[in-house]
C-alpha cells in the first residue's frame, strides 16, 4: 500500500512538472501595438530575443530572423525553445521599437495567444519662447521635463524641437531665472501626444 502511494505521489509530481515544461513546440499569436495608444501598428517586423538562464550573462540575443506582420500589426509563428532558455519578443516599426523592459515574456512549449508587443513612438515637443510683452527682464530660461533639457542666455524669440516618445502625459517644465519682475518659480504644463504627432509649449518671458 505504502508503494502505491509512493508512485502515486511521483506520478502527480511528473504530471505537475509537465504542465511548467519551458522546451519543446512553442507557438506565438499576437499584435503589434503603440505603446501610447495601444493602436494597432501596421507592417511591422518582429523577433524572438533568448536568454540563456544559466549563463552569466543577463542580455538577449536574437534567436531567430525578423518575421514581417499584416497590414494590422498581426504575427503568428512557432519555434522549438529550449528548456534553460527565457524568451521575449520585441517589434521593429517606423513609429518606433520595442524597448527590453517592456517586451513580453513568451512561455516556451506552450500556446502564447493574445501577444501584444508595443512599440514605443516617437513624437516631438515643440517650445516657443515669446519675446514679447509684458517683458520680465529675464537673464535665462530654463527648460526641462525631456532627455535634452537646455537653457537659453539671454532669452532669445525662438522655436526649439526635442524628441520625446509619445505619451499620454507628456511633461513640459521651465523657469525664468535672473527677473527682477518675476520669481525664480518653476511652471509646468502637461498633455498627451501621440506617436509622429507634435506637442506645442508656449513660453512668454
Amino acid at each position: 500500500m505504502k508503494l502505491v502511494h509512493l508512485m502515486t505521489a511521483t506520478a502527480i509530481g511528473c504530471t505537475s512538472c509537465s504542465l511548467f515544461e519551458e522546451s519543446g513546440k512553442t507557438t506565438v499569436e499576437g499584435q503589434v501595438v503603440d505603446s501610447a495608444t495601444g493602436q494597432a501598428v501596421a507592417n511591422a517586423q518582429v523577433c524572438l530575443f533568448a536568454n540563456h538562464r544559466g549563463g552569466s550573462s543577463a542580455s538577449y540575443n536574437p534567436a531567430g530572423d525578423w518575421r514581417p506582420t499584416d497590414g494590422e500589426g498581426k504575427f503568428s509563428f512557432s519555434f522549438e525553445a529550449e528548456e534553460n532558455n527565457a524568451y521575449i519578443l520585441r517589434a521593429s516599426s517606423s513609429r518606433g521599437d520595442t524597448e527590453f523592459q517592456s517586451a513580453p515574456r513568451i512561455n516556451g512549449g506552450r500556446k502564447n495567444k493574445g501577444v501584444q508587443v508595443p512599440v514605443a513612438a516617437m513624437a516631438w515637443v515643440r517650445i516657443h519662447l515669446l519675446d514679447v510683452p509684458p517683458r520680465t527682464d529675464a537673464v535665462n530660461v530654463a527648460v526641462w521635463g525631456f532627455q535634452d533639457s537646455f537653457t537659453l542666455q539671454p532669452p532669445l524669440d525662438t522655436v526649439i524641437y526635442r524628441l520625446v516618445k509619445a505619451s499620454p502625459n507628456q511633461l513640459v517644465l521651465w523657469q525664468i531665472n535672473g527677473s527682477r519682475t518675476e520669481p525664480a518659480t518653476p511652471h509646468q504644463v502637461s498633455s498627451g501626444v501621440a506617436g509622429l504627432d507634435t506637442m506645442r509649449v508656449d513660453i512668454r518671458y
